[in-house]
């Protein structure tokens, strides 16, 4: 994800190192201060 910001006759360009795996974290954390419920996360077996 890339964000640019003009401001003025400057821009900066904004983006996110890694963005799977900080999306993954987040999700990771949003999922378990959401539910007081415990939760497994990972692949169902065949």
């Amino acid at each position: 994800m890339k964000k640019v910001l003009a401001i003025g006759t400057a821009a900066v360009l904004l983006s996110v190192y890694n963005s799977e795996k900080a999306f993954g974290a987040t999700f990771k954390e949003a999922i378990t201060e959401a539910t007081a419920l415990p939760t497994f996360m990972g692949s169902p077996e065949s």
